[in-house]
């Protein structure tokens, strides 16, 4: 049968490395998802310009053509200007404005100052959305928030290990633990 003092050693090894391993892991976990909810929220209201047979960004839901104006067929059915459906948020009189605006330069192709002057007023649009009913708006932790704890726990981790197991190879050795 092992010792008390040989289980205390065993303890105050194994303890705080599965401690910290749980606690990096975890702080890792979060910092890559509150970033992955981040940019989604970053790509929510951001429109690609491409060409009829170009590769879309998967990542973002308006893709038009810089030729036409017109919804790229890697748009999802139903998202247009003026149509049933736009950006999320909007109501039809503003999806309407853009839908105007594309409409109004498209003929003859939409230049690079074009394609910034929709993005321009869709970013106008878009702050005056109400925050629940904006994409991607969760209560609670997620995001920036989320990235905030993920880090300040990998932060964290080391210095708490290294005190636990300062403390713990104290009690070990059967001395109050320095303060």
């Amino acid at each position: 049968m092992p010792s008390p003092v040989s289980l205390r050693q065993a303890f105050a090894r194994f303890v705080p490395r599965v401690l910290l391993a749980v606690a990096l892991l975890f702080g890792a976990g979060l910092l890559l998802t509150g970033n992955a909810q981040r940019s989604d929220v970053a790509n929510a209201y951001r429109i690609e310009f491409g060409h009829e047979g170009a590769e879309c960004d998967e990542y973002l839901t308006v893709h038009l053509s810089a030729d036409t104006g017109e919804a790229l067929a890697c748009t999802p059915s139903g998202i247009s200007f003026g149509a049933t459906q736009g950006f999320p948020g909007f109501t039809p009189a503003q999806d309407g404005e853009v839908g105007a605006l594309v409409r109004r330069l498209a003929p003859g192709g939409l230049t690079e100052a074009e394609q910034q002057q929709i993005q321009t007023t869709v970013d106008r649009l878009a702050a005056g959305v109400p925050e629940a009913n904006r994409p991607y708006h969760y209560s609670g932790l997620w995001g920036t928030g989320e990235m905030g704890v993920g880090g300040a726990l990998v932060v964290a981790a080391p210095v708490l290990f290294f005190t636990l197991r300062r403390r713990l190879e104290s009690w070990v050795a059967g001395s109050p633990a320095r303060r």
